[in-house]
């Protein structure tokens, strides 16, 4: 008999996060399914439609949203944002309340489990401790901790590293942690992508803990328009370059950073560049004029290759899908070499680093990246080469395949 691997999420879309990465690799599957000894079987588990017997809690208004914005500038700001945080994840994790243990354990049934959410592996390993440490792997692809993700969301404007400093932030990594260490192994597409679980990376050092790394892969993103027509659609007339910003405004995903560098180049008086963010609106309240936002798109395979730059300045990587899209398009990007980004930098020569350092010093070496792009399509080719050696589907399915064989070689053994 094969090797039997179940994978669970809520949901399976195009986009970047888990549902995207299970979308790539449901279509890795169906291409290369047959041409090993593992099946591979991906589930989703929305959440059931009526109220489960644990009735879940309501998410917060707009008007309460802000109530308790005010609460975190009159209370203590850092513990009045962790509750805040708190009252979020307490809301997301109901969505696997219905949960029960004979659906676990049919789950189980399967030589190893893959979950893509830490709150559905917090309630596997709280149904089956056991059967959870001897088969669980949980990818959760977050280049952080969950509550850091959600303080960065909610509250950008404050200082990220002093917010996880608070009593409540901590106690929600702790929790996280407990989780990751009730599993088999965390699944993480290279040793780079720890950056953002430093409790659990010294757990790992120690022997405490077990990883398990499998690189992503994606197709080849279809391109449904024009760059000229996505050009024209954001108002840039034909004498200006776009520097494009596309995804959430996180500041673990470097928009403070984007936006630093749009508010130097209107300091400048210079019009021949036009900084485009598109994505979900900021949550920042800091003045963000000197950004064109464009909102949520549809075609991100355009989008890359309208702009003369696309900048994915990430303070925290783990090992983005818009990155290996980017790669495979030939797209003109510069990536900051942080976490899993910092891999394929270091691995990839070809792909330029974004410098660190004042937007004075460092944009006029992004100027300099995007002029090399313009002057050389060698340049672009030679990212596409690296997809097409490296990141395409085939690649993505024999990944897992290896992991899934180290996994189970690993256990048989001990």
């Amino acid at each position: 008999m094969g090797i039997k691997v179940l994978h669970i999420h809520s949901e399976v879309k195009p986009g970047g996060g888990p549902h995207g990465y299970l979308y790539n690799l449901r279509k890795a599957i169906e291409l290369n399914q047959g041409t090993s000894d593992v099946d591979i079987e991906i589930l989703e588990i929305p959440p059931p439609s009526t109220p489960s017997a644990v009735s879940p809690a309501k998410s917060p208004t707009l008007v309460q949203r802000v109530v308790r914005r005010i609460k975190a500038k009159i209370e203590d700001k850092r513990e009045s944002a962790g509750r805040y945080a708190t009252q979020i994840l307490d809301n997301y994790k109901t969505r696997f309340d219905w949960i029960e243990k004979s659906h676990a354990e049919k789950w189980f049934n399967h030589d190893v489990l893959v979950v893509h959410d830490p709150f559905l592996a917090r309630k596997l390993v709280a149904l089956c401790p056991e059967r959870s440490k001897a088969k669980l792997v949980v990818i959760t692809h977050s280049p952080t901790w969950f509550v850091w993700q959600t303080l960065g969301n909610d509250f950008p404007d404050m200082n990220q590293e002093w917010l996880y400093e608070g009593k409540v932030a901590k106690n929600l990594v702790q929790k996280e942690l407990d989780t990751l260490m009730g599993v088999r192994a965390v699944g993480l597409p290279c040793k780079e992508a720890m950056q953002g679980y430093p409790l659990w990376h010294a757990k790992l050092l120690k022997g405490e803990a077990n990883a398990a790394f499998v690189e992503t892969g994606v197709p080849l993103p279809i391109a449904n328009n024009t760059p000229q027509s996505m050009r024209e659609s954001w108002g840039i007339s034909s004498d200006q370059k776009i520097a494009l910003f596309i995804g959430r405004p996180h500041p673990h995903k470097g928009f403070d950073q984007f936006v630093e560098w749009a508010d130097y180049f209107k300091s400048q008086g210079r019009t021949d560049w036009v900084f485009v963010q598109a994505g979900s609106p900021s949550n920042s309240k800091r003045d963000l004029s000197s950004v064109n936002a464009v909102g949520w798109i549809t075609d991100n395979a355009s989008a890359y290759l309208a702009a003369d730059l696309v900048l994915i300045p990430n303070t925290y990587s783990y090992f983005d899908i818009g990155t290996l899209e980017g790669i495979a398009l030939g797209a003109r990007i510069a990536i900051s070499p942080t976490g899993g980004h910092g891999y394929l930098t270091r691995k990839f020569k070809e792909i330029p680093e974004i410098p660190s350092g004042k937007p004075e010093v460092t944009w006029p070496v992004l100027e300099s990246i995007a002029l090399e792009y313009a002057s050389d399509d060698a340049k672009s080719r030679r990212l596409q080469d690296i997809w097409k050696n490296n990141f395409t589907p085939a690649h993505f399915y024999h990944n897992h395949v290896s992991m899934i064989k180290e996994i189970l070689d690993e256990r048989n053994h001990k």
